[in-house]
């Protein structure tokens, strides 16, 4: 048993020590212009989902299965990106990017306290087949 409690305290330190080593590889963002970057004319891809955001404030959330659904995205403060979807709904989120590459981020979903990654890539698609998917 005594076997056991140093095992599993052994596996707990270095799930801290690799933790804190990754914590150190994402970098805040918290400046206005660099939230407004991550989204501005960009494609943004995680889990399943793509994002297309536009300069103007425009976007749109493409998920397998479900008809493109028209978001806006704006800044809220120093270190928030919202999106508030065409029905309604407002999500805000926090991001990170990684140390070594700028196009990897992660991002903290504020309402559900949950983390992810995803990659940005420059440029959008033309947005009018997106457009006429959602409303058929």
């Amino acid at each position: 048993m005594r076997n056991l409690h140093a095992l599993c305290f052994a596996a707990l330190c270095t799930l801290c020590v690799a933790a804190f080593g990754q914590a150190g590889d994402w970098i805040t963002v918290n400046d206005p212009k660099d939230l407004a970057d991550i989204y501005t004319n960009k494609t943004i891809r995680s889990m399943g989902w793509t994002g297309y955001y536009r300069a103007d404030g425009r976007g749109f959330i493409v998920a397998p299965g479900m008809k493109p659904a028209g978001r806006k995205w704006f800044v809220k403060g120093g270190d928030q990106g919202c999106a508030t979807l065409d029905s309604g709904a407002t999500t805000c989120f926090r991001f990170q990017r990684h140390k070594d590459n700028r196009n990897l981020i992660r991002i903290t979903d504020l309402a559900k306290g949950t983390n992810f990654t995803a990659t940005v890539e420059e440029g959008i698609p033309d947005f009018e087949p997106l457009e006429k998917a959602g409303r058929s």
